[in-house]
């Protein structure tokens, strides 16, 4: 038994030590620029919205695999304000492809976004061309089918206005995980947030997310 497990080990080990050298080589050998314009690329598919990134920028391949972009806005639809700002916007990335220098996206993260919401008289708001662009993205056989796993926003704000009726409410202090639909078009979102002085636990789920956006 020992002798059987011995055996075993010693190839598994040899496998972790090649990954080991391959993920040290991938640091060092890394296209960093392509890599930038590859999440950049990613995100404004699935999104719809363009990055415009005024601070720092930090990559990382050990022992955790991420790019981090400081002071971001994020806009579309030809408007000129951004209609979600955010501090630190971090996309972590999938292993396996980064290995073989392909740079795929597994989940992002919002640190202290700013988020504006402006509906307009009409019934359309500034978040229309986003809400379309996900929904054609989305819909089978719809080409580039990009997505990722997860969207978390940490200690968010979102401001809401009515133009027509003058109506504003606030949200503060968000802490939200949404579940982003990929080979199931389900979409869920859980989290907190305090309004109007009190903190309030909320969740929400669509069965078919791309049928809901229309």
């Amino acid at each position: 038994m020992a002798q059987g497990m011995k055996r075993l080990g010693t190839p598994i080990a040899a496998l972790l030590g090649v990954a080991l050298i391959a993920l040290i080589a991938t640091s060092w050998l890394i296209n960093r620029d392509a890599l930038r314009k590859a999440v950049e690329a990613q995100i404004r598919d699935v999104t719809g919205l363009e990055l415009n990134v005024a601070g720092s920028i930090e990559i990382s391949v050990l022992p955790a695999s991420y790019i981090s972009f400081r002071d971001v806005g994020l806009k579309g639809g030809g408007t000129s304000a951004p209609a979600l700002q955010v501090d630190v916007l971090t996309a972590n990335l999938r292993l396996l492809p980064l290995l073989l220098q392909r740079f795929e996206i597994a989940d992002l993260t919002l640190l202290r976004p700013r988020i504006h919401v402006s509906l307009k008289p009409d019934g359309e708001s500034n978040w229309t061309p986003f809400i379309q662009t996900i929904a054609r993205t989305m819909k089978p056989g719809a080409e580039n089918q990009v997505s990722f796993s997860e969207i978390r926003i940490q200690d968010g704000v979102l401001d809401y206005e009515d133009v027509a009726t003058r109506a504003n409410e606030k949200l503060e202090d968000i802490d939200l995980s949404l579940a982003w639909p990929s080979i199931s078009r389900s979409f869920a979102a859980t989290g907190q947030f305090d309004w109007r002085g009190e903190r309030v636990d909320g969740s929400i789920s669509f069965s078919d997310f791309v049928a809901a956006l229309s």
